[in-house]
């Protein structure tokens, strides 16, 4: 990949490449330090049923944030 093609806003944002990047990292650490893999938290297939729109909505977070 070149640096204009990481720039171009045709490229876009992906919010599954972003999420296995985050997890790849963290994946990553916690493997560097003996005894904090178990401390990885990962969601649920559905989500965390108490994190919602209306709950988030005080912070200005929205269903994409």
């Amino acid at each position: 990949m070149t640096q204009s093609s990481l720039n171009s806003p045709q490229e876009g944002y992906s919010h599954e490449a972003t999420v296995a990047a985050i997890t790849s990292y963290y994946e990553l650490l916690a493997r560097v330090h003996p005894g904090s893999v178990s401390s990885l938290k990962h969601p649920p297939p559905g989500g965390w049923p108490q994190i919602t729109s209306e709950s988030f909505s005080i912070l200005g977070r929205n269903d994409t944030v």
